[in-house]
C-alpha cells in the first residue's frame, strides 16, 4: 500500500502547467483587485506603465516565435521569406489605420475576438465550428472593451467619435455598456453551451473566474491580467508544447525577436506622439499591426490543440 508521503509525491498530485497558469491568472487577478480597492492613487499613477511592461514582456515574447511556429507546418519556409510576409501585413494594418481609423479598429477588433476565441477553445481543447469560435471571441472582446467603454475617451476621439471634452457626443454610455456586456456574456454563454464547455464544471469555474476578475477591474488593469496572465501565458504553454522546447529554451530564441520588437515600439511611439496621441491609441495602433500577422500564424498551431 502507498504511504501518504508517496502519494503526494506521485504524478497525480503534481499539477499541470496549465492549471499552474490557472493559479497564476487568479493570483494575478486579486492582487490588482486588492490594489483597485486599497490603492487606487497608486493604480491611477502605475496601471498603464505595467500594462505598458506586460505588453512588451509577455505579450510580444509569446508572439516572438511566430518564425518557428510556421516552420512547423512549411518547414521550407526561409526566415526571410517569413519577415516579408508579417512585414507586409503589418504595414498593411498600419496603412489602415492612417485611411480609415474606423475600419482599422473593426479589423483589429474581428481578428482579436478570432484568436482569443481560437486560444481559449484550445485551452479547453474542445474542437469547435469556426461560428462558435467568433461568437465566443466576440463575447470575450466585448467583454473586455465594450463594458469600458467610458475609459475609452482617446480612442473615441482618434476614431472622431467623440473628444475627451465633448463626450456628450456619445449618447447614454452607461447604457451602452450595460447592452454590450449583457451581449457579451450572451454570446459567451451560448458559445459555452453548444461547445459542451458547461458539461465541465472544472472549465466553466476557470472561465467565471476570468470574467468576473476582469469585469471587476478598471479597463486597463482587466486587459493586463488578461493579456498578460492568461491569453499570453496559456498561448506559450502550447507552443512550449508543439515545439517541445522549455521555458527557458522559449526566452532564449525570442529574446532577438524581443529586441526588435521593443525597438520597433519605441520608434512607433516617437511617431505617434509627433502627432499628439495619446499613449492609450499608440499602443492600440502597434498591437493591432501584430495581431494579423500573429493570428494567422498560430491558427494551424491552435488548431491542432482544438482537435486533441
Amino acid at each position: 500500500m502507498k504511504t501518504i508521503a508517496a502519494l503526494v509525491h506521485s504524478r497525480s498530485f503534481v499539477a499541470s502547467p496549465q492549471t499552474i497558469i490557472n493559479y497564476i491568472f487568479l493570483a494575478i487577478g486579486i492582487l490588482m483587485l486588492s490594489i483597485h480597492e486599497l490603492a487606487p492613487v497608486f493604480e491611477a499613477t502605475y496601471s498603464y506603465p505595467i500594462m505598458f511592461i506586460v505588453v512588451i514582456t509577455l505579450g510580444l515574447i509569446h508572439g516572438c516565435l511566430d518564425y518557428e511556429i510556421e516552420t512547423k507546418d512549411k518547414p521550407n519556409i526561409s526566415r526571410l521569406q517569413f519577415s516579408y510576409k508579417y512585414t507586409f501585413l503589418m504595414l498593411l494594418v498600419a496603412g489602415i489605420w492612417m485611411v480609415s481609423p474606423f475600419a482599422a479598429m473593426v479589423l483589429f477588433l474581428a481578428c482579436t475576438a478570432w484568436h482569443f476565441g481560437e486560444t481559449d477553445f484550445s485551452i479547453f481543447k474542445l474542437n469547435v465550428h469556426p461560428f462558435l469560435i467568433a461568437m465566443y471571441g466576440l463575447g470575450i472582446t466585448g467583454w473586455l472593451i465594450g463594458s469600458h467603454l467610458d475609459e475609452n475617451q482617446d480612442i473615441f476621439c482618434f476614431l472622431k467619435i467623440a473628444c475627451p471634452d465633448s463626450t456628450d457626443n456619445i449618447p447614454n454610455v452607461e447604457n451602452i455598456t450595460t447592452y454590450i456586456s449583457i451581449g457579451s456574456i450572451a454570446l459567451i454563454t451560448v458559445a459555452a453551451f453548444f461547445s459542451g464547455l458547461w458539461r465541465s464544471v472544472e472549465k466553466c469555474l476557470i472561465l467565471s473566474s476570468m470574467l468576473m476578475v476582469t469585469w471587476m477591474l478598471p479597463m486597463i488593469p482587466a486587459f493586463t491580467v488578461y493579456f498578460g496572465f492568461w491569453h499570453s501565458l496559456h498561448t506559450l504553454n502550447l507552443i512550449k508544447e508543439d515545439i517541445n522546447l522549455t521555458f527557458k529554451s522559449l526566452i532564449v530564441k525570442s529574446a532577438p525577436y524581443l529586441l526588435i520588437c521593443i525597438a520597433i515600439t519605441f520608434v512607433m511611439i516617437m511617431f505617434f506622439s509627433s502627432v499628439n496621441l495619446g499613449s492609450d491609441v499608440v499602443l492600440v495602433v502597434f498591437i493591432s499591426a501584430l495581431t494579423l500577422p500573429h493570428a494567422t500564424t498560430m491558427h494551424n498551431l491552435l488548431l491542432r490543440y482544438r482537435s486533441k
